[in-house]
């Protein structure tokens, strides 16, 4: 199909009349996005007690150091001490993440959450300094005795200014 068509264009403005297009997100909850600060404010200070406390008892992280997939009862200590790895390898200074003040997608149905949100990274390698965006993603539960709690995340980055990336070559 010619997307200049007539017939393009009227295929279009049904579209858009019919209120077809990107989904539209709920109001962002302050309380459900408490973990996901939490999980910030963890890494800023490197306290692995606090990155625990954001999330369910087995978590599923998924980052972008391996073995790139944490699982289970005891995933948080397995990826707080893989990043640990990398941090320590690239002599990584000064790290301090910082999370868009909206989540460019939040959805919450009753007692679940899914949010999207635009972090931003900085931090020094051998004294240089470096940045990296990326999104993480996260299903989020309420537990009557726990609160709100961080079930999955995924973190996907979007640009990176270390060259090489940080991790590669690590074994």
């Amino acid at each position: 199909m010619d997307f200049r068509s007539p017939a393009a264009a009227l295929l279009l403005a049904a579209l858009l009349a019919s209120g077809a297009g990107p989904a539209k997100a709920d109001p962002v909850d302050p309380a459900a996005m408490k973990p996901v600060d939490a999980l910030i404010a963890g890494f800023n200070a490197f306290d692995e007690t606090r990155l625990e406390d954001a999330f369910s008892g087995a978590p599923n992280i998924i980052d972008d150091v391996a073995p790139y997939n944490f699982s289970g009862a005891g995933a948080v200590k397995r990826w707080f001490a893989a990043n640990t790895k990398v941090m320590k390898a690239a002599g990584m200074t000064g790290f301090r993440a910082v999370r868009a003040p909206h989540p460019s997608y939040f959805h919450r149905d009753g007692f679940l959450a899914y949010a999207v949100v635009p972090v931003t990274v900085s931090y020094a390698i051998k004294g240089v300094a470096q940045s990296e965006r990326g999104d993480f993603t996260f299903a989020l539960f309420f537990n009557e005795g726990l609160g709100w709690k961080i079930g999955s995340a995924a973190y996907t980055k979007i640009s990176d200014t270390t060259e090489p990336p940080i991790g590669a070559g690590l074994k």
